[in-house]
């Protein structure tokens, strides 16, 4: 069994979308049962992953926020080896997430972000907000919606990914391009692996 020794910072940290990681700690999101927890408090003592996905109340973006909990699933085990916790941020009412939790088991905790305040402070775009062109899945979208689609592009947040090392740091912080593109999960990994805080040793092999 080997453990991880703790590194310096990188000196050249991977590109970050704009966090405003005082905002993000004091953000409040709720659980299913609609109980609020300020995000702070994920960090604290551990490292922390928050994917944040596009809304759950709308069938087509759904979609794409399967596909993307399904990639989180698949990364779960890499990422706690690397000492961090998984949580799921949505744009959603928390009513939704019981039953999508019940769908797709993701493993890991999910939180209702109905404001939109954690997504704003993680500098998750939204759509109607950078005038970009709607790209990938929700380009193709539009045509199959008509007149609601311009509603859907309007509030769509295209989602990314954001790791956080105790007691506040940014590790890796990235938006999403647009809905059909992956989160860079394997990025988020090695940043996390040569990232300075070790709380304790982290094993990254299973004894033989």
């Amino acid at each position: 069994m080997s453990s991880e020794p703790a590194h310096a910072p990188p000196s050249n940290p991977p590109p970050a979308a704009s966090v405003d990681l005082a905002a993000l700690s004091k953000a409040e999101v709720r659980d299913s049962e609609g109980d609020k927890s300020e995000l702070g408090k994920l960090w604290t003592n551990q490292k922390a992953v928050l994917i944040f996905l596009s809304a759950l109340h709308e069938a087509a973006l759904a979609a794409a926020a399967r596909a993307r909990t399904s990639q989180a699933a698949a990364h779960l085990k890499g990422l706690r080896l690397r000492g961090a916790e998984v949580y799921l941020i949505v744009p959603s009412e928390s009513v939704y997430l019981e039953p999508f939790e019940e769908e797709l088991r993701p493993g890991c905790v999910m939180y209702a972000d109905p404001e939109r305040r954690a997504f704003r402070a993680a500098g998750m775009r939204r759509v109607s907000e950078t005038g970009e062109q709607a790209k990938g899945l929700l380009g193709g979208l539009r045509s199959l919606l008509g007149t609601n689609g311009t509603q859907i592009m309007k509030d769509a947040e295209l989602g990314g990914v954001v790791a956080l090392l105790p007691p506040g740091r940014v590790a890796f912080a990235r938006a999403a391009a647009d809905l059909s593109a992956p989160l860079p999960l394997s990025e988020v990994e090695e940043a996390l692996k040569s990232a300075g805080w070790s709380h304790l040793a982290v094993k990254t092999e299973e004894p033989e």
